[in-house]
């Protein structure tokens, strides 16, 4: 079923910030206040939730023993009790609250829900919230609208957007997300792992923890680096997880991670060669089996 709608002054507000979500945004970082701001918005839904989550503890102890029907009745009128406390919140524009009302929502395949899914998101990741624009990232790669190569490619760099915004707020998974579509052939986008690398990398430098894995371990795709190469990436991996590896790779015990914001340049180089890449062809026409909301803009006519 459809979330409970939102007051009408939300409604509107939230349809504003979806057409300017549409438009492409620069990848850079969010200024202070912005970040100041969603650090108070994340604080007050901790508070708002604090007293639920004791609740909530204390009534799964008052429960032990008995049958399946009882918890989920108590987690079921829990849930809808948090949804009706981040409500309001959201409906104030707390970017936070309305993160976490789309959560509840990103597996559902009812069309209200998506919309309203998509809605949230979009209205968060206006005020600069990290986790929002991942979401949108990964959303947009994956629709196909018309088919067409031009729907494709508008899609394709709304997300390369989001995910540039979102590496800004400090979500630099995006990025390496987007270095995976890249080198498998994900969602209509023609594989090419030369690209994917250099998109790794900049992950990678930027100090993403799981960037420097794909670099320097063996996974599902070859990214031909040199020995050297792999061996910084595994030296910034035995430094977080000493005595993994047998030996010691201390001699970059010196290296540092760049600032997003430094990165920025090369970014913005990468997302053009990504985009001019995937010009070339809009993928095989197969059918969505991914099993979260991204995929399925079809179901809302996108």
């Amino acid at each position: 079923m459809a979330g409970p709608t939102p007051p009408k002054p939300a409604l509107i507000a939230l349809a504003v910030l979806l057409v300017a979500g549409c438009a492409s945004v620069e990848p850079t970082a969010p200024p202070a206040s912005a970040s100041d701001a969603l650090a108070r918005q994340k604080a007050e839904v901790i508070s708002v939730l604090a007293p639920l989550a004791a609740q909530r503890t204390a009534r799964e102890q008052a429960l032990a023993g008995q049958d399946d029907a009882a918890f989920d009745a108590m987690f079921a009128a829990q849930d809808r009790a948090e949804q009706a406390a981040l409500e309001p919140l959201a409906a104030r524009g707390n970017a936070e609250a309305m993160h976490r009302l789309a959560t509840r929502l990103r597996d559902s395949d009812a069309p209200g829900d998506i919309r309203r899914w998509l809605d949230l998101e979009t209205a968060a990741a206006q005020q600069g919230h990290p986790t929002a624009h991942d979401e949108l990232a990964r959303w947009y790669w994956h629709q196909r609208g018309d088919g067409s190569i031009g729907d494709v490619q508008r899609n394709r760099a709304i997300a390369l957007d989001h995910a540039g915004q979102a590496a800004a707020g400090g979500q630099k998974h995006s990025i390496g997300r987007i270095a995976v579509y890249i080198a498998g052939n994900v969602h209509q986008y023609p594989a090419n792992p030369g690209l994917a690398r250099e998109v790794l990398v900049v992950c990678a430098r930027a100090g993403h923890p799981l960037c420097q894995e794909q670099l320097a371990l063996p996974g599902p795709y070859d990214y031909a680096l040199s020995t050297e190469e792999r061996r910084l990436w595994l030296s910034r991996v035995a430094a977080r997880q000493p005595g993994r590896f047998g030996e010691t790779y201390d001699e970059q015990a010196a290296w540092q991670a760049a600032a997003w914001m430094a990165l920025t340049p090369e970014w913005a180089e990468l997302r053009r060669r990504i985009l001019d890449h995937g010009a070339t062809s809009v993928g095989p026409d197969a059918p969505c089996t991914t099993m979260t909301p991204w995929c399925r803009g079809a179901l809302i006519g996108r």
